[in-house]
């Protein structure tokens, strides 16, 4: 008789494998009993794999579905609704309360909106330089459902640039309408 479990040969009348110690089959009822019993732990088996494979495809789509909510829901909030109108004004037409503080910020970079009546200033600054030749570009300044966004970008000067070799404090300052509570994000 052979060993249902390794496949080695036994003598008839042994109970157990000789090299594994599995229980042998002698008779049919005791085959018939193996077989079922390695049905039944093959079909429970399989269950909890296909429990785990369901439980783990429930998750993927429910963390899935969250994040793509939440990126759905940021993408509508920062949509750009439209381009802004918007003044770069030279320092002659700054208001003197803003060149103040404009003065006390400049030497780190900065960010500021200041709010006069009406009209909106919105400042970058870049911080002090090592020297002249510096612009700053607005690639943007838009709307959102939440927001006003400006983009800006600090432009060095070129390499054949003639430029005076003192420290500089770039900044630009931009005039618009004021549109109430939308908060001001800089890019």
């Amino acid at each position: 008789m052979f060993c249902t479990k390794c496949g080695t040969k036994n003598e008839d009348n042994n109970a157990f494998c000789k090299s594994c110690g599995a229980k042998l089959v002698t008779n049919n009822t005791d085959r018939q009993s193996v077989v079922s019993n390695s049905g039944a732990v093959h079909a429970h088996n399989s269950m909890k794999i296909m429990m785990i494979a369901g439980v783990a495809i429930i998750f993927v789509f429910v963390v899935g579905g969250l994040l793509f909510g939440k990126k759905g829901s940021e993408k509508a909030n920062n949509s750009k609704l439209g381009d802004l109108v918007f003044t770069v004004l030279g320092e002659d037409q700054q208001p003197d309360s803003l060149k103040e503080i404009i003065a006390e910020e400049s030497g780190q970079p900065f960010q500021i909106s200041y709010t006069l009546g009406e009209e909106l200033y919105i400042v970058v600054g870049y911080g002090e330089q090592p020297s002249g030749g510096y612009s700053i570009c607005v690639n943007g300044f838009y709307e959102t459902k939440d927001a006003m966004v400006i983009d800006t970008t600090l432009i060095s000067p070129g390499k054949s640039q003639n430029v005076i070799y003192e420290p500089t404090r770039p900044y630009i300052v931009i005039k618009t309408k004021n549109i109430g509570d939308k908060t001001i994000k800089f890019k």
